[in-house]
């Protein structure tokens, strides 16, 4: 068994036996030359802003915030919060004005590192990090290794999305990073060359991925390339050829909308999760001989990820592979007992990756985490529908908190998606989602559901900003999906309207943006939709 450890023991390490290679290659555009950052000098900068944050009064696990671009003095502040005792939080610098105070102030952070317009955002402990001054004082201090951090204090704080009201801040502690990042570095299989591989940064700073991004490139000594996210998405497939990619992670649509065809591009090792693997990507990507396509799975409560799976073309989309060793997997009923192998029920996760908890959120926090008796680790409720396959991999159902009450019926929206889903005809996959919502003319609510083509070539960010359109030229694939639903599901089950759109709306944590599609319901007339049921 691998000795336990802290991630910035590997930027020890590679400074000292990979001290003259490229650690960070960052464009602040593609027109202009990339700064490098080595090994040696990422280790000594981190280590001397470090000893900065401590004589600056940053003790055991006090906040010290990023509202930062990602660029070398991101990389070197983030390395120097673990070593100096600290727990990184991030601060999206895309975030609103007002979202950002919110997290400073939850968050009490002890230092803010931000660039010169956005100081007046936040208080006194907000620091231009490009000063000059600032980096005199720094590189006056000792430049050895130091490391104050403890295996169980905190590591990060990462705020989730907060779709409805304010976010929560998830509490994660050194060693289950460290766990997360070795385990990663094994599953599904270990593929990479530190003399020619690179990884590039896609992942966004509001979201924990961009953490494993990093610190797994620390783990596996590959050079991480930095990139405006703005750039990359206006032409991604150019930039993975250009700077030679090879390491690249990314949710599924994303994976599907910027990436026609894998001809051409040097990608060896291709990370998906956050959403379902569609058919679509499984038959373009999977079992090709060059190129591993892994899926991963895990929300924020979890350290990033719990289990993850070399994708094969014929696999299930639903399953996301075992559990890593260091973790167990139940599957539970509502009363927290354990189900028989193969039955739906919640999935619940005991182990090192389980999180603290929530930043000043007990009542939340004793609701999703538990501690089964004789055990001796906490376990994370996840919300998540799954069951457990005779391999002991897993299958994602959908969500328990997707279940609602329909006319006095306790029913499952996701599973009315599904059998839509796989209803479809075998050369047009669809994306579906199943809402509960009431129109103008209607005097009760009803059960809609909504369904377009994964491939509708729509971009990420158009899903994300704007409504989708009906298509009223669908009768022929309505009629075939109601004529499953009524096959398949008991009549309080079966939708009122399947809605055909261009695309389904995203939210900006990749999930299907619901309230967009109650709006299109409510806001397109009756007769409109009656169109859009038939031929």
């Amino acid at each position: 068994m691998t000795q336990e450890g802290f991630v910035v023991d590997w930027l020890f390490k590679n400074a000292v036996e990979r001290g003259d290679k490229i650690a960070h290659e960052c464009y602040a555009d593609l027109d202009s030359q990339p700064i490098l950052l080595t090994w040696y000098e990422f280790n000594k900068r981190s280590n001397q802003l470090a000893r900065w944050l401590v004589d600056r009064g940053v003790k055991l696990e006090d906040r010290v915030s990023l509202s930062l671009p990602r660029c070398p003095e991101f990389y070197i502040a983030m390395a120097a919060i673990f070593k100096a005792g600290g727990c990184y939080t991030s601060i999206d610098p895309e975030l609103p004005e007002e979202r950002k105070k919110y997290i400073a102030k939850d968050s009490e952070s002890k230092v803010i590192f931000t660039t010169s317009e956005n100081i007046t955002i936040f208080t006194e402990a907000a620091v231009d990090s490009h000063d000059t001054d600032l980096w005199k004082q720094v590189d006056a201090q000792d430049s050895s290794d130091i490391n104050l951090a403890k295996l169980d204090s905190l590591s990060y704080l990462l705020y989730t999305s907060g779709t409805t009201g304010n976010p929560k801040g998830c509490l994660i502690e050194h060693r289950a990073l460290y766990w997360a990042m070795v385990t990663f570095g094994d599953y599904p299989i270990p593929i990479s060359d530190p003399e020619s591989d690179k990884r590039l940064a896609m992942a966004s700073l509001a979201f924990d991925v961009h953490i494993s991004e990093i610190t797994q490139s620390w783990h596996e000594k590959l050079r991480l390339v930095t990139v405006p996210r703005a750039q990359l998405l206006g032409d991604l497939r150019e930039y993975i050829v250009k700077l030679h990619i090879t390491h690249l992670g990314m949710v599924p649509s994303m994976i599907e909308a910027l990436l026609e065809t894998p001809e051409g591009l040097p990608l060896k090792y291709l990370i998906s999760g956050g959403e379902k693997i569609t058919q679509n990507l499984l038959e373009k990507w999977a079992n090709r001989p060059n190129l591993i396509l892994a899926n991963f799975y895990g929300p924020t409560e979890l350290t990033i990820g719990i289990s993850a799976r070399k994708v094969l073309a014929q696999d299930t989309k639903e399953n996301v592979g075992k559990v890593f060793p260091s973790c167990d997997a139940l599957v539970v009923d509502k009363e927290m007992n354990i189900v028989p192998l193969g039955t739906p029920g919640e999935l619940v996760v005991e182990g090192p990756l389980v999180a603290r908890g929530y930043l000043n959120l007990d009542h939340l926090t004793a609701k999703s985490f538990v501690k089964f008796p004789n055990a001796d680790s906490w376990a994370y409720k996840t919300g998540d529908l799954v069951r457990m396959t005779p391999d002991n991999s897993i299958e994602i159902m959908g969500r328990i908190d997707s279940q609602v009450k329909y006319r006095g019926v306790r029913l499952e929206t996701e599973g009315v998606s599904n059998i839509l889903r796989l209803a479809a005809n075998e050369d047009e996959e669809l994306l579906a989602t199943t809402l509960i919502t009431q129109h103008p003319s209607l005097n009760q609510e009803v059960l809609v559901s909504f369904v377009a083509p994964s491939n509708s070539n729509i971009s990420v960010i158009e899903r994300r900003t704007t409504s989708p359109t009906i298509q009223y030229n669908r009768g022929t694939l309505i009629t075939s999906l109601k004529n499953a639903v009524d096959r398949e599901l008991p009549v309080y089950m079966r939708p009122a309207y399947i809605i055909p759109t261009n695309f389904i709306p995203l939210t900006l944590n990749g999930k299907s943006d619901n309230k967009v599609l109650a709006q299109v319901f409510k806001l397109t007339p009756m007769q409109s939709l009656l169109k859009s049921q038939s031929n």
